[in-house]
């Protein structure tokens, strides 16, 4: 291949002018830029804390990253809790049950005696919670100090040396057994069996208590029940009179006994008035068909028989029936005038008139009986209203008789039951001294606890583990934050505003040049894909102008600056474009070395020296990759790389460049090391940043896209290499060892240069 550039020129719109027109910068980050110097910044955003942003994605990454230190201090808080158990003060347990009774006291002092009712409103909960609030007095500390003596079998021991061995009032606990009637009585001792022989101890002073209470309740009650009996027996006897004295007076019985005449008269009132409606609708219905019979004698059917004069109005219609009949006969042969005609019509009119006295005769009849029949209704409806007045009110005065009867008898019967009941309180005073299990008795004694409650072992090492696991977390997140890498896409993109262009997966290599020519020896290789995904990102995301001329920065040696230009630039070339590759890194150059040409070649910083353009076209020298040409240099001590970057020189390259290629991969020197990727920032149409796992540091990277973002650097984005995906996450290296930037190292010096 000739190692001279191609002579064709570019495209217009590529030309120095149009390309040094003023672009919208491409990257738009969400870092604010507030501190002045790269060393002066505390964090990258005013809301980063001690740990930093946790999100439960950063802390699964951290945790995968330094499990070492989650582990050992995991392992320091359970070592420090064993000691703590290994010395810690047992403690022991136990506990007695007391059965109490909901029956409350039988006697009361001043006041009545009343009967003793589950359903009282007295209920179990009053009465437990008031009897527990009496055992935790001193009086129960008293007598269990007294029932402690013969417990552990001292009956000669004094009251305060049993006063001495009770635990304090904290050690011993009265508790309800929810929905029971039992009281659990526990104490914690230091030694098992005398913390069941003051858990006994307690629960016999409860009995004692009940027990002297009761006693003391019954004496007292005697006397006052007997003078009860007098006054409730003077209330039955007056109730009884009263009783007797009403009955005499209001006689119910036969109160009740003309009720029932009453009653059974308005019955035989109700059935003679439907009878008598009865009959005045029949009456009714016979004035309707004589009214009828009157109107059109031709059209009645037979005439009922209970009509009056039933046989006369029949004979009367039946004549006039048979005149009207034979006119009609008579008409058929003469005229309405004939002689014989009128004749006809005079008879019709005689017995028409025979046949109207015949059915009004009917109708006085039958007006008659309905005259009748309402007359006797409206008597029994008279009768029959005065009687049921007078039982309305004979059944209120029954009514209010046995409503006033009830309440005496109700007055007899509960001054008799108070009466009754005095009585048998005063059999059951006698009685209640000698119960001494009335309301409360032991359930269940103490016995020797086998385990201490105290420490729990179990709870204890769970809570330290999980503090343990917190700190660890805290620490690995203290320490993160501290040591500052970039670990994931997140940390570019959230935190840096960086759009990731590609990610460039790890490869085992013996050799940096197989890193730097992957592209090309291997096409069908993950870093093959990799690098054609990011050269069609920076087609899109350049266009034709600003992607003319491509930077590739890193922030420090090692970070995979150069393997990135040298695929990044293959993967151009065999897209078909006129690449140009330029090792712009003057003091340690490392891409001619990669791509193996002559390094006697014309030397990039030896023609930027020169300041003559001419020699330019000398530079490029062809590689096994069509259509990609390379600039490289030999490092120089007689030359300053800083000198010449700061000079005219350097645009007229890069318009050199442009001119003569469809793209320019610049290689620049890391921006962290010295400054010259500043000087090309402005130069270029656009920039990548290129960082790697757990090398790259987000403050370096921060502060890297400020100054070059003011240099007016147009960044595209990061591309992330050495990415390990089998650990689904940035934490794996390359195989060759990482070392620091020399400036003085030469060129044949290749072990322990970046990647």
């Amino acid at each position: 291949m000739s190692n001279q550039p191609p002579n064709e020129s570019s495209p217009a719109e590529s030309s120095p002018e149009n390309r040094s027109a003023p672009v919208r910068p491409l990257y738009s980050s969400r870092v604010t830029y507030t501190d002045p110097y790269y060393g002066d910044q505390p964090g990258l955003s005013a809301d980063t804390g001690l740990l930093g942003k946790v999100t439960l994605d950063r802390l699964v990454r951290v945790a995968a990253r330094k499990w070492v230190t989650v582990g050992l201090v995991i392992a320091f808080a359970l070592l420090a809790t064993a000691v703590y158990l290994l010395f810690a003060h047992r403690v022991y347990r136990a506990d007695a049950l007391i059965e109490m009774s909901t029956r409350r006291p039988r006697i009361t002092s001043g006041q009545g005696a009343i009967i003793d009712d589950v359903s009282s409103s007295w209920g179990a909960e009053e009465v437990f919670n008031t009897r527990l609030e009496k055992f935790k007095g001193d009086e129960t500390r008293r007598v269990a100090a007294d029932k402690l003596r013969g417990i552990v079998g001292r009956p000669d021991a004094t009251h305060e040396q049993m006063d001495a061995l009770l635990p304090p009032p904290t050690a011993v606990d009265f508790r309800l057994v929810p929905r029971t009637r039992l009281l659990r009585i526990t104490v914690d001792s230091r030694d098992p069996v005398m913390a069941a022989n003051l858990a006994n101890a307690f629960a016999a002073a409860t009995e004692a208590i009940a027990f002297e209470e009761n006693r003391l309740t019954s004496d007292s009650a005697v006397a006052w029940l007997q003078t009860q009996v007098i006054a409730q027996r003077k209330a039955l006897e007056t109730a009884e009179q009263a009783l007797v004295d009403f009955r005499a007076k209001n006689q119910l019985d036969a109160l009740e006994f003309r009720q029932k005449t009453l009653k059974a008269s308005l019955e035989e009132f109700n059935s003679t008035l439907i009878k008598l409606e009865n009959q005045q609708l029949l009456t009714k219905e016979l004035l309707g068909t004589l009214s009828e019979i009157s109107r059109d004698p031709a059209g009645a059917g037979r005439i009922p028989l209970s009509v009056p004069r039933q046989e006369e109005i029949t004979a009367a219609l039946r004549a006039w029936m048979d005149a009207v009949a034979q006119r009609d006969s008579l008409l058929t042969r003469l005229t309405p005038k004939h002689p014989d005609v009128l004749a006809q019509e005079e008879t019709i009119s005689i017995v028409r008139h025979q046949l109207d006295n015949s059915i009004q005769r009917s109708r006085s009849t039958v007006q008659s009986e309905l005259t009748l029949v309402d007359n006797q209704m409206q008597s029994l409806k008279d009768e029959s209203l005065a009687r049921r007045k007078e039982l309305n009110d004979l059944e209120l005065d029954i009514v209010k008789a046995h409503a006033t009867l009830t309440s005496l008898e109700r007055e007899r019967d509960a001054s008799d039951l108070s009466y009754r009941g005095v009585l048998n309180r005063i059999e059951e005073a006698r009685l209640s001294a000698d119960e001494n299990t009335a309301s409360i008795k032991t359930a269940k004694k103490a016995t020797p606890p086998v385990h201490p409650i105290k420490p729990r072992k179990m709870r204890i090492l769970m809570v330290a583990f999980i503090l343990g696991a917190l700190g660890g977390l805290g620490l690995a997140l203290f320490t993160d934050n501290l040591e500052d890498f970039v670990t994931n896409t997140r940390d570019l993109e959230s935190e840096l505003g960086l759009k990731v262009l590609g990610l460039i997966p790890h490869m085992e290599v013996a050799a940096r040049e197989e890193l730097a020519l992957a592209s090309l020896n291997d096409r069908f290789s993950q870093v093959a894909e990799a690098f054609a995904g990011i050269r069609s990102l920076i087609d899109s995301l350049a266009g034709p102008k600003l992607g003319r001329s491509v930077l590739v920065v890193s922030t420090t040696a090692a970070e995979g600056k150069t393997i990135t230009s040298c695929n990044l630039a293959i993967m151009t070339a065999k897209r078909g474009l006129k690449t140009l590759l330029v090792d712009f890194d003057l003091r340690r150059p490392r891409v001619g070395r990669m791509f193996k040409l002559n390094p006697q070649a014309g030397s990039l910083i030896h023609s930027l020296a020169s300041h003559d353009p001419a020699l330019f076209d000398s530079l490029p020298q062809a590689t096994e990759c069509e259509n990609l040409h390379v600039v490289s240099s030999r490092p120089t001590q007689d030359i300053s790389a800083a000198e010449i970057m700061g000079s005219r020189i350097l645009k007229d390259f890069m318009d050199w460049a442009e001119k003569r290629y469809d793209r320019v991969i610049v290689d620049s020197p890391p921006y962290g090391v010295v400054s010259d990727a500043v000087s090309l920032a402005g130069l270029a149409g656009c920039m990548v940043l290129v960082c790697r796992p757990n090398k790259s540091r987000k403050r370096a990277i921060h502060h890297a896209i400020k100054r070059l973002a003011e240099a007016g650097a147009n960044i595209l984005g990061a591309v992330v290499n050495d990415v390990d995906f089998t650990k689904g996450s940035f934490l794996s290296n390359y195989s060759y060892r990482d070392t620091h930037y020399n400036y003085r190292e030469q060129y044949g010096s290749d072990e322990h240069a970046e990647r």
